[in-house]
């Protein structure tokens, strides 16, 4: 499973952390959706940080009653960690592929963007493009493009088009890419 550390610190030892987990590895915090409790040989826990993104192969052991910090109490999963790898968010920007650039009958810069859905639920999918020069130390202009509701597996082309003026010589690239629940 992977989990992301939401506190680890003097109130939980070195020994347990909290996290909220989910069963792939995630883009970004929203993706995670149940509250877990973890423990480990502090071996296995000493380079963990609050905010890590974990893979971590653990047994589940019982359910955790636990009071919240306005006063109420919440049950979690109790998990036995067997080994724990900081991964990080995946980087899905390979979802991405900018095809052929053209110019439009306006003269502005426009490019095929194919969207696949590499997960294994449905998400709709927002990709940011950039112009830049050729060492990246300059933007010419910026695009979006959107794709809504793609199953796993599933591809759409949409065009990005560029509304700034951009120099023959620009470079183009994805730079960022976000899915969600549709």
């Amino acid at each position: 499973m992977f989990a992301e550390v939401t506190q680890f610190d003097s109130a939980t030892g070195n020994d347990v952390l909290r996290a909220n987990a989910s069963e792939t590895q995630p883009t970004q915090t929203y993706e995670f959706d149940t509250n877990t409790i973890i423990v480990g040989d502090e071996g296995t826990l000493a380079s963990v940080s609050q905010d890590d993104v974990l893979r971590v192969e653990a047994l589940v052991v019982a359910v955790a009653e636990y009071e919240t910090m306005i006063g109420g109490s919440t049950v979690a999963p109790l998990l036995q960690a067997n080994s724990v790898e900081n991964v990080g968010f995946l980087d899905i920007t390979g979802d991405a592929v900018l095809g052929d650039p053209t110019t439009d009958e306006w003269g502005y810069l426009t490019v095929p963007v194919t969207i696949t859905n590499s997960a294994v639920d449905t998400f709709s999918y927002w990709v940011d493009a950039a112009a830049v020069n050729e060492d990246g130390s300059e933007q010419y202009a910026t695009t979006s493009a959107f794709a809504e509701s793609l199953a796993p597996g599933q591809s759409k082309t949409e065009e990005l088009a560029f509304y700034e003026e951009v120099p023959g010589d620009a470079t183009l690239a994805v730079v960022a890419v976000e899915r969600s629940s549709p």
